[in-house]
């Protein structure tokens, strides 16, 4: 889940199938939160963390670059970086409104 709020604060939960059906332990990669304060600019929009989950990223920028896919539907993408087995990588998430 994430929010935006029109004075630009935001939150975001990112949780996965295995955590949300209690199968796995939160860790890393099963579940995570942040807060902050965001800012479009173009097609880029960024998150700046006065709250998270994992205590390291509180005080850093999270830039992902925007794609509306319809009036209710966003994907938000990082920028290219390795992933942990050292492959060119970006992550990818689709967000959809709730009503």
């Amino acid at each position: 889940r994430i929010i935006y709020d029109p004075s630009g604060h935001m939150c975001a939960f990112l949780v996965s199938q295995d955590y949300k059906a209690g199968k796995v332990e939160q860790n890393w990669d099963t579940f995570m939160s942040y807060s902050g304060v965001w800012k479009l600019e173009d097609d880029k929009v960024t998150h700046s963390l006065d709250f998270a989950s994992i205590p390291a990223m509180i005080g850093t920028d999270l830039v992902r670059y925007v794609e509306w896919v319809d009036e209710d539907t966003i994907k938000l993408k990082t920028a290219a970086h390795k992933n942990r087995a050292g492959q060119d990588s970006h992550d990818e998430l689709v967000w959809s409104r709730v009503s």
